[in-house]
């Protein structure tokens, strides 16, 4: 067998707590494999992996395909989008095929005539493969029948050359098409009927192939049962690919021992398939007929993908020093503190997967432009308000966000009232100091603390000053560390160019890929 990754290392960077996912999921194929599709007049096993754009399904069956070749099976993958300038979806399903296995084959031992016998028998699959995904005759000729007319003679004209020529046509080409359009409209459908015929054998020829290697491949014990094809980001294509993609794979390589996993987006599948049928066509209905079954990929944790998102972050990546502008907890690490005041931030607006994406983006390139001055010993980034501003911007859009910032400093209930208004919510708890020194708990919503970061990120040092005098407890902290930025004169440094930064950063929009 050829080698693989150990199956313990394809997940380092799974922060999202995804292996134990793929670890159900390929007990729940094989179980439906083993009482379903494992027999001589079975079919392909075909699955639906289904989630949003930006819930991390390519990362998913990436680090899934790598665990399944670790269990012994033959796995291929194809990435639809990739493969999206293709004007026939099979032809360059065949042709990924092709590439896929051919290096896998090259592996295979000597002894035995292995390698030989699976080269011979992985031909006749490209052999009765190619003719299987040449376009029908057929569809031509209902095309040319529907259509049928003088005008649309010139579309069997190939087709009657030999008529033509034996008739001796004269200079009126037009006039001798006429004169044979009975004959040779007969001897079209004719053909038509016989390369559907051919088609179908070679169809059932293919299948059988695929079935006879994947057999032998297994009794020779170089592969498990079954194949594995992961068909990545069909959702992406365009509809006419997409859909011409997934009825022709189905149809055509519907061969048992195969186990199809699509990831695509089944939402944006039915709008692909309902730009091609209609839009008074029962799309959804339709694709189940495709699926054995589907699976709902879950939702990231706002934690887990926070952490992936941080841990490929700008922010990290620079060791820049941050402050997450939250009560103290026992986060230590840069990573921690970022991911933490994201969290905070996506839970008061309530952000899904793909928004969580867009907004860290708008933060984290924004920080290209922020520097450390020099000779602060107490600067850092303030996650928290970068965060807030991204998502300000991405949820309220430019005149919410424009309006928000640039309020006057004396419009606290207002701005308030604003941020509630635009769905933010929850609160958070945090420990009080009276005179004595005696602690009680506080607690302080989301939009107030928002609020409030603004408008010290607006104050002067003297200000900042007058406003928490222990700056041991939070929120003095805060204050605290503004007060020491105030020192420095850098604009590109300085909490009050965060809004400008966003601003112009809001340009910037995340890439679908999963």
């Amino acid at each position: 067998m050829p080698d693989v990754k150990p199956a313990e290392d394809n997940w380092d960077d799974d922060k999202c707590e995804r292996k134990p996912t793929a670890d159900f999921l390929y007990r729940l194929v094989m179980s439906r494999y083993s009482r379903h599709h494992s027999g001589e007049d079975s079919r392909a096993l075909c699955v639906a992996v289904d989630a949003q754009w930006g819930a991390g399904k390519s990362f998913f069956v990436n680090r899934w395909s790598r665990d399944v070749e670790h269990q012994g099976h033959l796995v291929v993958r194809f990435d639809a989008w990739k493969n999206d300038l293709s004007d026939d979806p099979l032809i360059a399903f065949l042709s990924n095929l092709q590439d896929e296995l051919a290096p896998w084959i090259k592996q295979l031992p000597i002894a035995n005539r292995v390698r030989q016998n699976t080269k011979q028998k992985f031909s006749k699959v490209m052999q009765q493969g190619r003719k299987a995904v040449v376009p029908a005759l057929g569809a031509l000729a209902r095309g040319a029948v529907n259509r049928y007319a003088p005008g649309a003679l010139e579309e069997i004209s190939a087709i009657i050359t030999d008529d033509l020529r034996s008739k001796a046509p004269s200079q009126d080409l037009a006039t001798d098409m006429k004169s044979i359009a009975g004959p040779a409209l007969e001897k079209f459908l004719e053909l038509a009927i016989k390369s559907h015929s051919d088609r179908q054998t070679a169809v059932a020829g293919l299948k059988a192939s695929i079935d006879t290697l994947l057999s032998y491949l297994s009794a020779q014990r170089q592969t498990r049962l079954p194949m594995f094809v992961f068909v990545d980001e069909l959702d992406r294509c365009r509809p006419d690919y997409a859909v011409r993609l997934l009825e022709g794979v189905k149809h055509l390589f519907d061969a048992p021992g195969v186990c199809f996993i699509f990831s695509t987006n089944l939402k944006q599948l039915a709008a692909s398939t309902q730009a091609i049928y209609g839009a008074s066509f029962d799309a959804p209905r339709y694709l189940k007929r495709f699926f054995n079954f589907e699976y709902l990929l879950p939702t990231a944790s706002p934690v887990g993908l926070a952490a992936q998102l941080t841990a490929a972050s700008d922010i990290v990546a620079r060791r820049l020093p941050v402050f997450d502008g939250l009560p103290p907890s026992s986060s230590a690490t840069t990573v921690d503190r970022i991911a933490r005041s994201f969290v905070f931030v996506v839970q008061a607006f309530d952000l899904n997967p793909r928004s969580q994406k867009q907004v860290f983006e708008y933060a984290d390139a924004a920080t290209v432009a922020i520097s450390e001055p020099v000779g602060s010993s107490n600067w850092a980034i303030h996650t928290l308000y970068l965060f807030f501003l991204a998502a300000l911007l991405h949820e309220g859009g430019v005149e919410v966000f424009d309006d928000f910032v640039t309020a006057d400093k004396a419009d606290h209930a207002n701005r308030i009232s604003k941020l509630v208004k635009a769905g933010v919510r929850g609160d958070f708890a945090y420990a009080k100091s009276n005179v004595d020194g005696e602690q009680s708990k506080a607690r302080m919503t989301s939009a107030e603390w928002f609020v409030r970061y603004t408008e010290y990120s607006k104050m002067t040092k003297r200000e900042l000053a007058k406003r928490e005098p222990n700056t041991l407890e939070f929120p003095g902290t805060v204050l605290s560390r503004l007060t020491d930025e105030q020192i420095q004169n850098s604009p590109f440094s300085s909490i009050h160019n965060y809004a400008a930064l966003i601003r112009t950063a809001g340009g910037v929009k995340v890439n679908d890929a999963d």
